[in-house]
């Protein structure tokens, strides 16, 4: 994986290391080093620093003075993540119907054409990032602002 340059480098390098995380490149527990993600992704360490800040909030990385790691979630803590995030997209979902736009239901629709053609095709990392795309969309098309503030990664 690599970075290309158009947009946010910080939010790509994101997206990149969430991928890494979410097909288990690095285990729960498992420290990362800025330093080697910064040579791997040939970016800057500011902008690690910024990715990695993104997954702390996301609760996918944890920080214990300056050694950042792989969160290793209990049972519990799992459960009260799924009951949470069920509440609030469903919420989203809601809205989103309501608040539907043609553009957006076309966007929508175009990340589910993908999501299909990925799963066919066994494309692991570009299903994970089409995933984030579709519950981004809902998210949006809800048009609530505080919503997008918690679920979003805003």
């Amino acid at each position: 994986m690599q970075i290309l340059r158009p947009g946010p480098l910080h939010e790509q390098a994101y997206q990149i290391l969430l991928t890494m995380l979410l097909e288990g490149e690095y285990q729960p527990g498992e420290r990362l080093v800025e330093t080697k993600l910064a040579e791997k992704l040939g970016v800057s360490r500011g902008t690690i620093r910024e990715s990695i800040r993104m997954l702390i909030k996301d609760g996918l990385l944890i920080q214990n003075e300056s050694v950042i790691s792989v969160y290793k979630p209990t049972l519990q803590d799992v459960i009260d993540l799924y009951e949470c995030r069920e509440r609030l997209e469903s919420l989203a979902a809601k809205l989103a119907v309501e608040n539907m736009t043609e553009s957006l239901e076309k966007q929508i629709n175009e990340v589910l054409m993908k999501s299909k053609k990925a799963l066919a095709e066994e494309h692991p990392s570009k299903l994970v990032e089409l995933n984030t795309q579709f519950h981004e969309l809902i998210i949006r098309a809800s048009r609530n602002n505080p919503l997008m503030g918690v679920v979003g990664n805003e």
